[in-house]
């Protein structure tokens, strides 16, 4: 039923998913609410510093003939900013069928530790290597270490966030504004809009619904337009759900839907959509990370399976919309 519902939000007008105009703003008051709502976006996610976290990823995408792969991941990540320690631990099972109805099956078991003494390590297939920081560092991309920090800025987990378009850009077009705007909606929700060309030629338009309770973004919406083409279509869209910890935003559960394309053996391009579903468990924020030790002994001794599914506390407080 959900991809259902974000499908139709593809097919439909703008205005069906986006809202309309309430209230007609300066060209001013625009970009300063938009640039306002966004470094308030981005300084909410700045503040998740230290965190033990626990994610479970479905991926769901179907090619020509039926050709595609379902993916369902779950993962715990720890991270102590403050004494540098990191863990990450990952289970993920892969379904990929092929044009024939065969379904190949891989399942794996990794993990990722920093000990907070630069010292790092890397498990794999049951086997524990220390590893320096410059191929830690590399590891975090292949493994999908996520950077809460671009959350509703860039796709998630945004692994790579020093890549092309990367925080830095956003904190630059968010102290500009010349590239944003802002308009408040009938809904009674707040839209803005942030516009810029392509490098490859054409434009991309960003479209956030903000909250006006939470200010944060209930969803964001990418429209891409190319050289040879005269509308703009989407591209992704992504909605947002939020629980409040203290006085920080988290995420409970985001979900992806995005356009792709595959080109058949006449060269010829058929559209096909790809599904990520995230769900999140915050077990602790902001808090001293004790529920491990960051040993390589400890991570010898770690069972994944477990310590996956276990939470360190429970009850941080009740889910709020944003």
């Amino acid at each position: 039923m959900r991809m259902i519902l974000l499908l139709s939000c593809f097919c439909a007008l703008p205005a069906s998913c986006d809202g309309q105009s309430a209230e007609t703003l300066t060209s001013d008051e625009s970009q300063t609410l938009a640039s306002s709502l966004l470094a308030g976006l981005l300084g909410n996610n700045r503040a998740i510093e230290n965190f033990d976290v626990s994610i479970s990823h479905e991926h769901n995408s179907f090619g020509l003939n039926g050709v595609g792969a379902h993916m369902e991941a779950r993962a715990r990540l720890l991270r102590d900013g403050v004494e540098g320690k990191q863990l990450g631990v990952w289970l993920t099972r892969i379904d990929r069928r092929s044009d024939d109805e065969q379904i190949d099956t891989n399942q794996s078991v990794r993990a990722l530790m920093a000990s907070g003494q630069n010292n790092f390590f890397v498990a794999l297939r049951g086997k524990v290597a220390e590893v320096g920081r410059e191929t830690w560092q590399r590891m975090l991309p292949r493994f999908q270490w996520p950077s809460f920090e671009s959350l509703s800025l860039r796709r998630f987990p945004d692994s790579n966030p020093g890549s092309a378009g990367g925080i830095e850009y956003w904190d630059a077009a968010i102290a500009s504004g010349a590239t944003l705007s802002a308009q408040h909606l009938q809904s009674g929700d707040i839209q803005v809009d942030h516009a810029t060309p392509l490098e490859t030629g054409g434009d991309i338009l960003y479209r956030w619904v903000f909250s006006p309770q939470a200010m944060m973004p209930k969803s964001v919406v990418i429209r891409i337009r190319y050289v040879e083409d005269d509308n703009f279509f989407v591209s992704q869209r992504t909605v947002f759900q939020w629980q409040k910890i203290g006085a920080v935003y988290v995420p409970t559960q985001i979900t992806r839907s995005e356009r792709q394309k595959e080109t058949d053996s006449s060269g010829k391009e058929w559209p096909y959509e790809v599904t990520d579903d995230f769900e999140f468990r915050w077990n602790t924020l902001n808090e001293s990370i004790e529920s491990f030790e960051f040993t390589k002994k400890a991570l010898l001794e770690l069972k994944p399976d477990e310590f996956v599914v276990q939470s360190a506390t429970q009850g941080l407080a009740a889910p709020e919309e944003g």
